[in-house]
């Protein structure tokens, strides 16, 4: 009796990931891009999510070609934080992947038709466990966003994916060593929850 009981636990434990449930889109900001005002953070994957009160300088990342825009801190580009912190491009086989902080990164590239959980399930870790799809959108742009949790229980990811006009683009965070500024009060996760919370999409 309590092997079957064992059983049945493992195995509503191990189902598969459930369905894309409706949330509140990203908040974009009503300042320009050297506003101070705090952004309204996200809900948390952990408790290093919550973004402090202090004020920050943002700085906008622009690409023309692919058609997107996202705010970083400008304590980023100082020179003894760009080793660590910098943001930087790297060309993929028909994209472009924007790398910030030590964890972060957006990769725009052509969708070739794949839906959002497509284009989330080709680049989630295979060892990803409590994966949880949710339905967002981002400036208008319908999107979906996965949160899971690897190599144990310190270990978390989400990633957000979002399909316009031909075009995908799939923002990620994987927790890990990070991009801590000295002096800098916001911890990458948070800069993270700004930059796609600030995330705009050409139509």
């Amino acid at each position: 009796m309590i092997a079957t009981v064992i059983i049945f636990t493992l195995a509503a434990c191990s189902g598969p990931p459930k369905t894309p449930q409706p949330s509140a889109q990203f908040q974009m900001p009503s300042q320009p891009a050297s506003a101070t005002a705090a952004p309204a953070a996200s809900a948390p994957a952990s408790d290093e999510r919550a973004a402090p009160t202090e004020s920050v300088d943002w700085l906008t990342y622009r690409n023309l070609p692919f058609g997107f825009s996202f705010e970083y801190p400008a304590v980023y580009n100082i020179p003894e934080n760009k080793t660590q912190c910098g943001l930087w491009e790297e060309a993929g086989a028909d994209g472009i992947v924007v790398h910030w902080g030590s964890r972060s990164s957006l990769a725009a590239f052509p969708s070739h038709g794949e839906s959002g959980e497509e284009l989330i399930t080709a680049r989630m870790s295979q060892d990803a466990t409590n994966v949880e799809m949710t339905a967002v959108s981002a400036d208008g742009v319908p999107g979906l966003k996965a949160t899971f949790r690897f190599g144990g229980l310190a270990r978390f990811g989400e990633i957000y994916a979002f399909e316009n006009q031909g075009q995908g683009y799939v923002a990620s965070f994987t927790a890990g060593a990070m991009c801590q500024p000295e002096g800098f009060p916001w911890l990458e996760p948070a800069v993270f929850d700004h930059a796609l919370q600030s995330l705009i999409i050409d139509r």
